[in-house]
């Protein structure tokens, strides 16, 4: 295997790094299985990525990917089978200012809710973007968020009681 000649990691990690971080922490729920799917998106990304039309098509890929990773992680026997000892650890200079404690509520949700909410709230796409990444009619994207802020909006109140 060898690396695309157009290919430059430092460009891309510093481009791309901090959003799988945060989709990787919000699916995994730990820093270190967040780090390990990091490194295997980017070799992803150096070994194996189509060519892009654009740099929206680029990050569509990159965010599905890491989806997927993640995703693959948690149906592992490894992950099904080994208890954590260490709780969420979110690295703060990663984050965007007073976003960790609303990613630890997101982190709550159920898996197809979570994705919606973080790349809509956190990511700030719009639903059509949405529905493309997740190949997903945009109904579907639409009740997934109307369902997510009701999930999410019972989280908050359980968390204030």
């Amino acid at each position: 295997m060898k690396i695309k000649p157009e290919f430059c990691f430092e460009e891309k990690y510093k481009q791309y790094s901090n959003m799988i971080y945060r989709i990787c922490i919000s699916y995994l729920g730990n820093k270190h299985d967040a780090e390990d799917a990091l490194q295997d998106i980017f070799i992803k990304l150096a070994y194996h990525a189509p060519d892009f039309t654009d740099k929206e098509d680029e990050k569509a890929w990159i965010i599905r990917v890491s989806i997927n990773k993640c995703k693959n992680i948690l149906k592992s026997f490894w992950h099904k089978h080994v208890t954590k000892t260490d709780d969420l650890f979110i690295q703060p200079e990663i984050m965007k200012p007073d976003m960790d404690s609303v990613l630890n509520d997101i982190i709550k949700l159920d898996v197809k809710q979570k994705e919606v909410i973080y790349l809509y709230y956190i990511e700030g796409f719009k639903i059509w973007e949405i529905s493309h990444i997740l190949k997903i009619s945009e109904s579907c994207v639409k009740m997934r968020l109307s369902r997510g802020k009701k999930q999410l909006k019972h989280i908050l109140e359980e968390s204030d009681e």
